[in-house]
């Protein structure tokens, strides 16, 4: 399964960005809606796995495994316009 939509499958299962969001409210690491959806190029971050766990009743191996598919083949690059990786 690609990895993006195992991410999109979890965000979806949990009732979508919106749900994590108000569920995230009653925990010590709220998060905005946009914020949830950058998770399919991020991934989710471990500060949240506890709300989306909660929600979805998938295991810490299950979460980890979704972003561990969807950060391995791909290193993380700098934003556009940043100024990194340019020569001086």
């Amino acid at each position: 399964m690609d990895s993006t939509l195992e991410i999109r499958a979890i965000i979806k299962a949990a009732g979508g960005p919106e749900a994590i969001s108000v569920a995230s409210k009653r925990s010590v690491k709220p998060i905005g809606t946009e914020a949830v959806k950058k998770w399919t190029r991020i991934g989710i971050p471990e500060d949240h796995w506890p709300t989306v766990m909660s929600l979805t009743g998938k295991s810490v191996e299950e979460i980890y495994a979704a972003n561990a598919a969807l950060r391995a083949p791909y290193p993380v690059r700098p934003k556009r316009g940043s100024g990194q990786g340019r020569a001086a």
